[in-house]
Order: structure tokens, then sequence, then C-alpha cells
């Protein structure tokens, strides 16, 4: 028996590199999984395919994580997808590629919310929601 069967997963930052494989591996383990990203495409597309090549169920939701209410929004739509939520991985991240001197105040912001803001409203939105399914007491 697969290590997640009948588990949903939800990946942040999920349409590409480590985020991806993280949500490919869940589903080799027998998990339905949520893609998450800005924007779905055809990463997002072949990503689905590949999942439900598996045996698996899989989708995809558009969220921006840099701010709260994104990341209630992914959560409340991840639960709604499959009925339940049973792992969170808080993979989203950004960075700028200029030399420190040259980011602007606005890119700084950038990161800190993808990379800071939305892991905190993250577990935060995914702790409540277990704690009102009564999964956490």
């Amino acid at each position: 028996m697969n290590r997640f069967e009948n588990k949903t997963v939800l990946v942040t930052g999920s349409s590409q590199g480590i985020g991806a494989a993280c949500a490919i591996r869940f589903a080799q383990e027998g998990a339905n999984v949520i893609f998450n990203g800005h924007k779905f495409d055809e990463r997002g597309e072949k990503l689905i395919s590949e999942v439900e090549q598996m045996g698996r169920k899989a989708v995809f939701i558009e969220a921006d994580i840099s701010r709260k209410k994104g990341v209630e929004k992914l959560i409340a739509q991840a639960v709604k997808a499959f009925g339940g939520l049973d792992v969170l991985v808080n993979n989203a991240g950004m960075e700028i590629k200029n030399p420190f001197w040259k980011i602007t105040e606005e890119e700084y912001d950038d990161v800190m919310n993808t990379n800071f803001k939305g892991l905190f409203f993250g577990i935060q939105a995914f702790t409540n929601y277990c704690i009102k399914q009564k999964l956490l007491v």
C-alpha cells in the first residue's frame, strides 16, 4: 500500500521545480494532488496529466500566496476540490536576480510577502482548517 493512499496534498508553488517534483512524488505515493501557482498554463496541464496517468486525481488552483486572502482562498478551494485536505507543503518562494544594491522596495516587499507572509498565513489557514475539522485539538 502507498503511504499517502486516499490522502490529499496541496503543494504551494508547484507549477515547476522543487514544488512540482514534490507534488509528483506524493502522487507516486498514492496522494491526490493540488498544484498551485500564479497562473495555470501548459506546465499545469502537463503536471495534471502526469498525475492522472498514475490513477490519481489532480487540480491546479491559481492563487497569490503573498496575500492573506489569497492563501485563505487557496486552502478553501483545495478543501472544496477533494472534500478535505491532509497535507500542506509550503513550497512557494521567489527571489530577485538583481544584485542586492539594485533591488527596489517593491521587489523586496514581493519577496518578503511571498516567502514569509505566505508561509505564515498558509500555516495559519491550514491549522484553522484542521481545528475546525477536529484534526487538532
